[in-house]
């Protein structure tokens, strides 16, 4: 990101995320207890050794003036002592006393968690609220926008563009490789796309992790110095994210839509609808997954309904937490077969993705010779749809293309050293592709295909 970038983005953070989540001044402000931050700038202190301020700041995420109080109730319990600055440093520097090694240990045993300071579930629920994914309407010129330089069919944009706007749930079904996840997965971008993720929230006690850098993109941008956390940004326990696309196919288990609790760290994880607030929850493979449909529809029954969701934490604990995800399911099976009509009528819009024509796998094709910077051919293009798709009634997927033209050239860099398209590498590529042909000799070609259309 150059200079210009990183100081606009820096301008527009001010601007806007400054007044959406402002950066406490106080214990009080933090809506969190004071014997929990105490035990968690202890616990810091436990796993650093010994922190100077600034340190601490960036450790914790709050403003100096917060860790200062916390400070001050550290060493009148005589938890902490404090250490005068090396040649490197110029502040006061602060460790534990034997007293406070003891104190932190405990806080560990009770909690594992040590991170950035969490925000309180009241303050999270007024976040999500203000950034809700289903209070902008989606028009059609935003969405055609956003799918520029895709290709898709008109009815089938359509389609999509009104089930975004329903605030349901979204049930997408056809044969595999018609786009179903990509095409969804890019819902996303018609959105006001930064998002503030706090790293953790907090009820009573208990703290969920909820910012994942595997699953959610962070923008990057100019941070503040230690000193002007509260003139300069938004409250540092948040991170600033594109809108949450989270995808989960046949590995999902009904219990990752439950908090995940490490038994070692004592340390509580959110579920994966959690993660993708504000956002997309893409639920691929339906049918594939290791628990029946009718339970997995059922876990979303009251979110759907009442959007709000209520997860279970320490102690048996409930927190109850905005649902505010436009929830996509996606499927290669057939739909009557997963769901009954009832449960169907709940979801609402349902949106078949289909085959394609020769006009459309020519305008992939095209694309994909671009991004490869391969030269395209009129003549590769026509060889595989008269030797192929023409001949044996294969239907077309917009898969397709990409798969063919790299496995060809794959092929063209093993027999040449070159990375070239032709029509004997694209034979090869089709023949390895399509596991479920059998090939046959034949006097008036080298290949004819026995083969079921899945």
């Amino acid at each position: 990101m150059n200079k210009s970038n990183v100081i606009s983005l820096q301008q527009s953070v001010s601007e806007k995320y400054s007044s959406l989540a402002r950066s406490p001044s106080s214990i009080k402000e933090t809506g969190v207890s004071r014997a929990f931050l105490n035990e968690l700038v202890a616990k810091h202190l436990y796993e650093n050794g010994i922190l100077d301020l600034r340190e601490l700041v960036d450790k914790v995420a709050l403003e100096w003036n917060v860790l200062e109080e916390v400070i001050s109730d550290l060493r009148k319990e005589a938890l902490i002592e404090v250490k005068g600055p090396t040649e490197n440093t110029t502040g006061l520097r602060y460790s534990l006393t034997d007293k406070g090694h003891l104190f932190a240990r405990k806080a560990v045993d009770k909690d594992g968690y040590i991170g950035y300071a969490p925000v309180p579930i009241e303050e999270y629920r007024n976040i999500i609220d203000a950034q809700k994914v289903h209070s902008e309407i989606i028009d059609k010129a935003r969405l055609t926008e956003v799918f520029s330089g895709v290709v898709v069919q008109e009815k089938l944009l359509n389609q999509l563009g009104a089930a975004v706007n329903s605030n349901q749930a979204i049930f997408v079904y056809g044969p595999p490789g018609t786009g179903k996840s990509y095409l969804c997965g890019k819902l996303s971008k018609a959105f006001s796309s930064h998002i503030l993720i706090p790293h953790a929230i907090y009820q009573d006690g208990a703290v969920v992790q909820l910012y994942d850098p595997a699953l959610h993109q962070a923008i990057n941008y100019e941070k503040p110095s230690a000193e002007n956390v509260l003139k300069n940004t938004f409250d540092q326990r948040y991170i600033l994210c594109e809108r949450p696309v989270i995808v989960s196919g046949g590995e999902l288990s009904i219990d990752q839509l439950e908090v995940q609790v490490d038994h070692n760290t004592k340390q509580f994880h959110a579920p994966l609808q959690l993660k993708a607030n504000n956002g997309i929850y893409i639920i691929d493979d339906l049918g594939r997954q290791r628990v029946e449909p009718k339970e997995l529809f059922n876990r979303w029954i009251v979110p759907l309904e009442t959007q709000k969701d209520y997860l279970t934490v320490s102690n048996g604990k409930r927190m109850e937490v905005p649902f505010d995800v436009v929830l996509v399911f996606s499927t290669n099976l057939n739909p009557l077969e997963l769901a009954d009509d009832a449960f169907l009528r709940r979801i609402g819009h349902k949106v078949r993705f289909d085959y394609i024509d020769n006009e459309e796998y020519v305008q992939i094709w095209k694309q994909v010779c671009d991004e490869f910077d391969v030269n395209y051919s009129e003549e590769n293009v026509g060889y595989i749809f008269n030797q192929f798709y023409d001949r044996f009634e294969m239907p077309k997927l917009p898969c397709h293309p990409r798969d063919l033209i790299s496995m060809a050239l794959n092929h063209e860099s093993y027999e040449c050293g070159e990375r070239k398209l032709t029509n004997n590498a694209l034979r090869n590529a089709w023949l390895n592709y399509f596991i479920n042909m059998q090939c046959v000799d034949d006097e008036k070609s080298a290949f004819t295909y026995k083969f079921d259309v899945v």
